[in-house]
């Protein structure tokens, strides 16, 4: 056959060089490849560890089996009085249910509370307005011994507190150290100012943060 040697020659130096700077480019994407996968690994090993310690942090209440129920008893025609008497009817048959340990009620989703109410607060030093609020729930009997939230002074709210005329309240840690920095709330009045809501509680009991 006829070959033009001097092309052949050309066509071999310029594969021979192309070869080697595929090379090189396979090896720098090796190399970029190896430093992406380190810190997807770095940032995976990140979050792992992250999990492990939400997972394991103390939120100050039992989280291990707890169960939450919604509902709503006024879409089944329940008002007022025979709303908290089903209620009440509905924890104390939960109570008899085989396993049960210990059922509540809340007027809110867990720790979510109300918005921040404006209050009156008895005996605390605090006077400046723009401090005096508070986030609150309504609750039932046995709340706190329900999560697992450690009393550390006073009572818990029980079932006569519910029928009783004169409302009570429990404060927590965060509570107490803002507003009773010496540390004596129990028997003093907290007056919630809200307009729609104004009412006076008596303090009863301290519990922890959760």
């Amino acid at each position: 056959t006829k070959v033009d040697i001097n092309q052949t020659i050309g066509a071999n130096a310029r594969g021979y060089f192309g070869e080697r700077r595929g090379r090189k480019t396979g090896r720098l994407l090796a190399v970029a490849q190896v430093a992406l996968s380190l810190t997807l690994l770095m940032g995976a090993a990140l979050l792992v560890h992250s999990l492990h310690n939400m997972f394991a942090q103390n939120l100050g209440f039992d989280r291990d089996h707890l169960l939450t129920v919604t509902m709503d008893p006024q879409s089944a025609r329940y008002n007022g009085p025979a709303s908290a008497a089903l209620y009440e009817n509905l924890r104390e048959q939960l109570k008899q249910v085989p396993g049960v340990r210990s059922v509540t009620l809340s007027n809110h989703a867990l720790f979510e509370g109300d918005s921040g109410d404006p209050l009156s607060i008895e005996g605390s030093p605090e006077t400046d307005p723009n401090q005096l609020h508070s986030r609150w729930t309504e609750i039932g009997a046995d709340y706190f011994h329900t999560l697992g939230i450690p009393l550390l002074r006073g009572r818990e709210i029980s079932a006569a507190d519910v029928r009783r005329s004169d409302p009570v309240c429990l404060i927590n840690e965060a509570f107490l150290q803002r507003f009773f920095p010496d540390g004596d709330a129990l028997g003093k009045h907290i007056r919630d100012e809200y307009p729609t809501t104004r009412e006076t509680f008596e303090i009863v009991g301290v519990v922890a943060d959760a």
